[in-house]
């Protein structure tokens, strides 16, 4: 038995509505439709969510059409299929249109939002984290893998239509296997990242989220604030993802300097010496503290988690005093 849950902030009025805009979208008048039904979507970041879902369903929808049991059922159900079939659509687009439908209308008329089918397999969740200076690598059932930072959480989603990751915290680097058929998305804060074949970092930092593209294409889209213009990335290119409803604005990165975390190099273009502590300590087990020079700005590399090394650098640069403090953190302060 196969389950397609949908998320549980989704109402089975919400659901009902997206499956009757599916289905209306699928008959002769869908052209004419799509501007009002890109509006209904941008009112509302769960009405969008849910209607990618129906796409999912749709696709075990088609293995159910021709079923005695679903024909059984499409004669005496409510439709939520357009009367009028379209030049080129049949009785069999008809009848999976319509058995999308009953499987909606019943679960929401019966107060569940679970939809069960006798094909295929169950959507799966697998959860995915790291520890505070760790690392790990994981390869996912499609052959698409994914490199997790220090303190990062994130579930992954294997859908028959679409590779579903979100990321919780921290930063991942995704190397996604080419499916045109299966889109890979990648959600984290109030981004939403949609990828086919490419490479591509996601870093999830206090509400706001920063991508940036090594390989392939991607589109960026704000999730929290529909308003927002999505762009399109091309290698090279990185866009942070505020929490706001700021305009997306594309800017290119040292791809190198981006790379080297992944082999636990921390490499700084003009950064702060506040911000090279705050990203250190990123990853412990020691923590620096900078005090009356964390103005100073520093570009060059680190080993990650190596904080007394660091220390050591910092201060023959910049002439700074060391010392450990009683609770273990390394104190960097002017001579």
């Amino acid at each position: 038995m196969t389950e397609h849950r949908f998320d549980r902030r989704a109402t089975p009025a919400a659901i009902q509505a997206a499956a009757t805009w599916f289905a209306r979208l699928r008959g002769p008048d869908g052209p004419r439709l799509r501007p009002a039904y890109a509006r209904w979507r941008l009112r509302n970041a769960a009405r969008a969510k849910v209607a990618a879902e129906i796409d999912d369903v749709w696709g075990l929808a088609g293995a159910l059409a021709d079923d005695p049991a679903i024909r059984e059922l499409v004669d005496g159900a409510p439709s939520a299929a357009p009367t009028r079939v379209g030049r080129g659509q049949g009785a069999a687009w008809t009848r999976r249109a319509a058995a999308l439908a009953v499987f909606v209308l019943a679960g929401a008329a019966g107060g569940g939002l679970a939809l069960h089918f006798g094909v295929g397999a169950p959507v799966r969740s697998e959860v995915y984290q790291t520890a505070q200076g760790e690392q790990r690598s994981v390869t996912l059932s499609d052959g698409s893998t994914i490199r997790l930072d220090t303190a990062t959480r994130l579930t992954v989603e294997m859908r028959p239509r679409r590779r579903d990751i979100r990321l919780a915290e921290g930063r991942a680097r995704f190397v996604a296997a080419r499916d045109p058929a299966r889109p890979f998305v990648v959600e984290a804060g109030p981004a939403r990242v949609e990828a086919l074949g490419t490479v591509f970092d996601v870093r999830l930092d206090a509400g706001s989220a920063a991508v940036n593209l090594f390989k392939g294409a991607v589109e960026v889209r704000n999730t929290e604030h529909g308003s927002v213009r999505p762009v399109r990335l091309a290698p090279g290119d990185g866009v942070r993802v505020p929490a706001s409803a700021a305009p997306l604005k594309i800017a290119r990165f040292d791809r190198d300097g981006a790379w080297g975390w992944s082999d636990g190099r921390l490499v700084f273009a003009g950064a702060s010496l506040a911000e090279v502590a705050a990203e250190l300590n990123r990853y412990g087990p020691g923590r620096m503290v900078v005090t009356g020079a964390s103005g100073q700005r520093f570009r060059g590399e680190l080993k990650a988690g190596d904080v007394d090394g660091a220390a050591t650098v910092l201060s023959a640069l910049y002439d700074l005093s060391v010392r450990r403090a009683p609770n273990g953190d390394m104190v960097l302060a002017p001579r």
